[in-house]
């Protein structure tokens, strides 16, 4: 891992890396872990690890490291022992995306080829146990690589960055490590992913092949088979995973060999007269382009997946329309209740005494014949009872009902406190 590179095409290119996987990654952690998508919960256990991994990608190695380093160049960040930190967890980050592409790729394999097999290997417990250890071994793995960085500068006392030792060229046990390293990523999963692919390939082409015959021979004539289709679905996203990670890997593949081979060093720092930093440079970006690329995948491939995402992007909308909605509901709702429902609703849950009872029933009935009272007149003066009723707002009814009950309860509760007054004053 060289010192961060400089240039207008690196200080933009990895910003928008970075604005755009975020996101991307975020929103299919959420929509997947919903479970609305019509996938397994072994496929989307699988999905969701791979979509974490690739967000911690995208985070240690775009964020932290790249645009940090062109950004930020001498922060606390680029001191030696934090440059080591960062990028054992990157290399972790990317080996546990590589490997669960990998498992995602042998569990299909299971489903689709090993039917006997599927029931005990397709399982949520089983998924949850290989994505552990996966990432577990990931770590350990790279937990090497600290022991093979040296500050690059020293500044004020201070080491910045890390290079590489140039014992890491030379001693046999280092160069077995980078052989091991690379012969783990990328070089096994690349094998691992086309025997598995082929496998299935052929196993699905002699699998439909009999299915059509006997459907034919059944039915008469060919019609659309739903497994088939199903499992169509299935293969497409599975390939399209597996071969975005062979496409974008084959350039650091190639990298590898190319400083193995001619016996260079691995660049560290920016020139592009250089054509190993060139390569180098350009295979570590599009690794780090295919922590992004699986959103689009999804997007692509999985009509469910498009849905949950069209909701998600319209939520904000919807969820503004429904409160404003209910809003109005109920301001509608209380205007059009009936004024004896609004009054009941105004007078106290507790009402024992029936004096009280007789005299909110008179208080409301005396309002009732007022209101009957002021329609009478209205009708007799030619109508001009509609024009005033427009005018008048409920509201304003409802509160001289409400102080109404108010005084009467004022003056109950003044009576019976003079009662118990009096009560006392005879018990003494």
């Amino acid at each position: 891992m060289h010192v961060s590179p400089t240039g207008l095409v690196f200080a933009i290119y990895y910003p928008v890396l970075a604005a755009i996987g975020v996101p991307a990654n975020l929103a299919v952690i959420v929509i997947l872990s919903r479970g609305r998508c019509g996938l397994s919960r072994c496929i989307t256990y699988y999905l969701v690890s791979m979509a974490v991994t690739d967000l911690l990608v995208i985070i240690t190695a775009v964020i932290f490291n790249r645009i940090s380093g062109i950004y930020f160049p001498y922060s606390f960040l680029s001191v030696t022992l934090i440059c080591t930190l960062r990028t054992m967890l990157n290399y972790a980050a990317v080996d546990s995306s590589v490997w669960l592409t990998v498992t995602f790729t042998f569990d299909r394999f299971m489903a689709i080829c090993c039917q006997k097999l599927k029931i005990k290997y397709c399982t949520e417990k089983t998924a949850g146990w290989v994505i552990g250890t996966v990432c577990a071994l990931s770590c350990l793995k790279n937990t090497f690589l600290y022991f093979i960085y040296e500050p690059l500068y020293i500044i004020n006392n201070m080491p910045y960055f890390c290079g590489i030792k140039l014992i890491f060229y030379t001693s046999p046990a280092w160069i077995a490590y980078d052989w091991i390293h690379h012969i783990l990523t990328p070089c096994l999963p690349f094998i691992l992913i086309l025997l598995l692919n082929a496998l299935t390939v052929i196993h699905i082409l002699t699998a439909s092949k009999g299915r059509r015959r006997l459907r034919a021979h059944s039915n008469g004539k060919a019609h659309s088979d739903p497994e088939m289709e199903k499992r169509k679905k299935s293969i497409v996203l599975l390939f399209c995973v597996s071969g975005s990670f062979i496409l974008l890997y084959f350039l650091d593949l190639i990298a590898f060999l190319y400083v193995r081979i001619t016996s260079v060093t691995y660049f560290s720092g920016s020139n592009f007269n250089q054509s190993n930093f060139i390569l180098e440079e350009s295979a570590f970006m599009l690794q780090l382009l295919s922590s992004c690329i699986n959103p689009f995948i999804y997007a692509g491939t999985q009509s469910k997946f498009r849905d949950e995402l069209k909701n998600g992007m319209k939520y904000p909308c919807t969820f503004k329309v429904s409160i404003d909605r209910c809003i109005l509901e109920r301001s509608l709702q209380k205007l059009s209740e009936p004024r004896c429902i609004l009054v009941a609703k105004l007078q106290p849950c507790k009402l024992k005494s029936g004096a009280k009872k007789a005299e909110k029933a008179h208080i409301i009935a005396e309002h009732v014949e007022l209101e009957e009272e002021e329609e009478e007149d209205d009708e007799e003066g030619g109508g001009d009872y509609e024009e005033q009723k427009s005018s008048r707002s409920e509201s304003d009814a409802v509160v001289l009902v409400r102080t109404q009950l108010e005084t009467k309860e004022l003056e109950l509760k003044k009576e019976k406190g003079e009662k118990e007054k009096a009560n006392k004053k005879k018990k003494t």
